[in-house]
Parts: structure tokens; C-alpha cells; sequence
């Protein structure tokens, strides 16, 4: 069912206390004209669109697996890859790079982690990157999950179900794990030299920026740039899929921190022309339609096979 978007709604968003929304009730007229219309986002065709910044699928993000969406994003210059936790090795990587750009990791100049889950985040020797990006909130998480992960596994269960309101028991399998997993032992991983902790606010590039989008982890942080697709956010685990935007309360959510800071962060979502989500092909949230490569719009079939 097409989820429709009401002026309401948008208001509700713009009106709570959500810091993705406070963000952008500031941004300039020129963005803030975009959104008109009964629908509260008025459509755009591809022609109209003046693309800033170049986006490429590196990976795909399922809703049968954990595999997440993995992209790269050129600006000025600049390349930035985003969350390649979707590949299991760096010999995967190095083949989707090389298949879809023609480029090696020497030529990644950032490494930009939505959040740490560990479906997004993974250790692939990010040695010749230029940077790596980690969202400042989630590692004082990390920091204090170590603490307390020196307790023993009582002790972190206890931490992890004062910190995160729900986590499936699927989910809390893995999450005991990670205290002991060298992958977050962040003095000793590849990057180590090169890492930078971030906020919201602050620009990767110069005209892609990063937005605060709490709910699903406690420091979920998402990018914000023109595309050819318009005003795009990409935004992690913040959206799941398409399907999980058009829930009325986020159902198809296993794991989050705090549930109404996430069904507000989705509400304030529904003002991008495009959204790139965590578990699932992008689309439009004004319209729910799948958007594919080449500016078309793809049939259910395509996205099956696309996108698994």
C-alpha cells in the first residue's frame, strides 16, 4: 500500500524536538520551496534537477539479510564511501569499487559509518583511505559498552537493556558479542591514525552534509546532499525500506534505543525528494515509489531481482 503524506504530518515533525528537524526548519528558502503542495513535497522531474553531487550503488541493501546499503558519493573531488559494512571481506570491496567505479580504496578519500551496528560497520583495512568517519555519540556508546563488557556478559546484557529500549532476541545474540569483538577495539583497528569522531552539522564535502537522526542506535547519523534525484538523505537504519516508511509504526524495527525519537526522525524523512535506506532499494517518500538507475522508476519485478 502507498503510504501518502499529509500536511500534518509534516507539521507534527517540524513542531517536535527532533534534531534532524531543527536542522532543517533552518535550512535556506531555496530548499525550504521544495516542499509545497498538499503532499508537503512537490515532485520534480530528473530535467529540473542541477546535480551537485554523483551517487553510485556499490551494494545493495535486502530485506531478506543483513546486507546493507552501500554507496559512494563524489563532490568536488572528493570521494566518500558509505558504510561498507555490506561486504564481508576487502576482496569484495575491492571488486565492487573496481566493478562500478573503476577506482581502488587508495582512491577513497572518506569512509563515512552511518552507526556501528555490525551489519554496517566492519574493519576491511582502511589503511589507504584518507579518513574514516565515526559518528561521535555512537562511540562514547562503544566506550561504555567496553566499561561495562569488563563485568562479564551479565554486566553488558544489564548495560545494553538500560541503553536500548528493545533488541530482538536475534539481535541481542549478536550485540552480546560485540564487547569482545576486535572489530570495536578502536585503538587497534586499520584506521586507527586516520579516524575522526563527527557530529551533525559539520560537512564531509562541500555540499554533503550530515543530519542527526536518532531512534534506531544512540548516535545514528545520515548524509544529506543533492543528487539527480533531488534533495537525498541517505539515511542508514534511520529507514529500513521503503516498506518500514510506510508502517505506521515501525514494525519491521528489530532493534532501537528510543521508539518515539525514531518514528519522529521518520516523520521528519518524509520531506526528502529521496531517500537511501538502510535494508531495501531507494525511493521516493512523497511518492513510495522505487526509484532505479538511469532516473526510471522500476515494477516490483525489477526490484526483486535487483535488489533480492
Amino acid at each position: 500500500m502507498v503510504a501518502s503524506v499529509s500536511e500534518p504530518q509534516i507539521r507534527r515533525s517540524r513542531e517536535s524536538g527532533n534534531p534532524l528537524v531543527r536542522e532543517e526548519a533552518a535550512l535556506s528558502s531555496e530548499v525550504d520551496s521544495r516542499f509545497r503542495g498538499n503532499d508537503g513535497i512537490a515532485e520534480r522531474s530528473p530535467k529540473e534537477i542541477s546535480p551537485h553531487v554523483a551517487i553510485t550503488p556499490l551494494g545493495f541493501g535486502t530485506r531478506l539479510t543483513l546486507r546493507v546499503g552501500c554507496v559512494l558519493l563524489e563532490d568536488a573531488g572528493h570521494r566518500v564511501l558509505v558504510d561498507p559494512g555490506h561486504f564481508d571481506s576487502k576482496a569484495e570491496l575491492l571488486q565492487a569499487l573496481k566493478q562500478h567505479a573503476g577506482l581502488t580504496l587508495a582512491d577513497i578519500d572518506t569512509v563515512f559509518f552511518t552507526h556501528l551496528h555490525f551489519d554496517h560497520y566492519n574493519d576491511l583495512d582502511f589503511s589507504e583511505v584518507g579518513e574514516v568517519l565515526i559518528s561521535d555519540e555512537e562511540m562514547i556508546f562503544i566506550d561504555a559498552s567496553a566499561q561495562a563488557g569488563e563485568g562479564g556478559d551479565e554486566s553488558y546484557r544489564n548495560f545494553l537493556n538500560m541503553h536500548y529500549e528493545f533488541v530482538a532476541p536475534v539481535f541481542m545474540r549478536q550485540f552480546m558479542r560485540l564487547y569482545r569483538d576486535a572489530r570495536y577495539d578502536f585503538e587497534n583497528v586499520s584506521f586507527a591514525s586516520t579516524m575522526r569522531r563527527v557530529r551533525a552539522g559539520e560537512n564531509v564535502t562541500p555540499n554533503v552534509r550530515i543530519v542527526a537522526l536518532p531512534g534506531h542506535s544512540p548516535g545514528l547519523l545520515g548524509l544529506v546532499c543533492d543528487t539527480r534525484w533531488g534533495n537525498t538523505l541517505i539515511a542508514g537504519d534511520a529507514v529500513l525500506s521503503r516498506e518500514d516508511m510506510c508502517s505506521p509504526e515501525g514494525e519491521a524495527h528489530l532493534i532501537w534505543h528510543r521508539k518515539e525519537q525514531l518514528l519522529q526522525t521518520r516523520d521528519a524523512c518524509m520531506k526528502f525528494d529521496a531517500i537511501v535506506p538502510g535494508h531495501g532499494p531507494w525511493f521516493c517518500p512523497a511518492t513510495a515509489r522505487v526509484l532505479g538507475e538511469n532516473n526510471e522508476i522500476r515494477n516490483e519485478t525489477e526490484l526483486e531481482i535487483n535488489h533480492g
